[in-house]
């Protein structure tokens, strides 16, 4: 329970009465435990945004550098889809969120990860309009497939 959590349990940002207490979080983790997954993308909606880890606390990754690539590589190649801009950032800098799979996935499971944020930017919001579908998913796609191919990628 950190900045960006909630103790109460009607919030959008309960965070569980314990680490994984709640039966979706332990599939996850087992998941994630017995495939051993390396790599991870969560997508988002919206705000046209490139986040990597930390999102609960202002220290740089000990890889800051090379997630800063990696997310130039995907931020690039949405782009290309149909010349639509995500800003790359830190989840911190967009607001301080305690227990993300972003920041699960990498401090623990020690995969890359990253969550992207899709269309719009700001407006209609979590109501995409029907003209904008086939583009974010082509921009999504363009963004898994960057990150599975970038060259920073271990």
């Amino acid at each position: 329970g950190g900045a960006g959590s909630s103790g109460i349990k009607r919030s959008q940002t309960y965070r569980g009465e314990t680490p994984f207490s709640e039966p979706e979080t332990i599939a996850l983790r087992s998941l994630v435990k017995r495939e051993g997954i390396r790599l991870h993308i969560d997508l988002h909606a919206y705000g046209q945004l490139v986040l990597y880890p930390w999102t609960h606390g202002d220290k740089l990754t000990d890889d800051h550098a090379r997630f800063a690539a990696i997310g130039d590589d995907v931020s690039s190649a949405i782009y290309a889809a149909h010349q639509n801009k995500y800003r790359l950032m830190r989840g911190v800098e967009l607001y301080p969120a305690a227990g993300t799979m972003t920041d699960w996935m990498y401090g623990d499971a020690h995969a890359t990860s990253f969550t992207i944020e899709l269309r719009p930017r700001s407006g209609a919001g979590f109501v995409l309009p029907a003209t904008e579908i086939k583009p974010t998913c082509d921009e999504a796609l363009a963004a898994v497939l960057a990150l599975r191919g970038s060259r920073h990628v271990r």
